[in-house]
């Protein structure tokens, strides 16, 4: 489980080295956004692990507001190593999409930017 923060950011800086994607960088200041976090390369894919959807749990988050990704979310026990965060303005337009690799090779730490999402905790599966 990771426990992540809206920040609205387009900053990149990690300790998995380079296993970091950004799309879609459009990012400016907005608040309160739609946030969904799955395991599919298109958001609403029906076939999709859904690992968090703001819209169905806690409604749009504003800048500062945390979240979680959790495998119980998706019926899983764990996480898969590859995740990805789609975030949306209250327009339903797709404003960044960040994707990134976590693994035991590279570990990763409290403090970790992932574009518009900061990790603030975590619990090892």
């Amino acid at each position: 489980m990771l426990t992540m923060m809206y920040v609205d950011s387009s900053t990149i800086s990690n300790s998995q080295e380079g296993k970091v994607e950004i799309k879609f960088d459009m990012l400016d200041n907005e608040s309160p956004v739609r946030i969904i976090s799955d395991d599919k390369d298109k958001p609403f894919d029906g076939k999709a692990k859904v690992w968090f959807d703001s819209d169905d749990i806690v409604g749009d988050i504003g800048l500062g507001g945390t979240f979680l990704l959790n495998a119980l979310s998706a019926g899983e026990n764990k996480l898969k190593a590859d995740k990805r965060v789609d975030i949306f303005n209250d327009s339903g337009d797709l404003l960044q999409t960040v994707k990134f690799h976590t693994s035991c090779s590279k570990p990763l730490l409290v403090g970790d930017r992932f574009g518009g999402v900061l990790l603030v905790d975590f619990v090892l599966e």
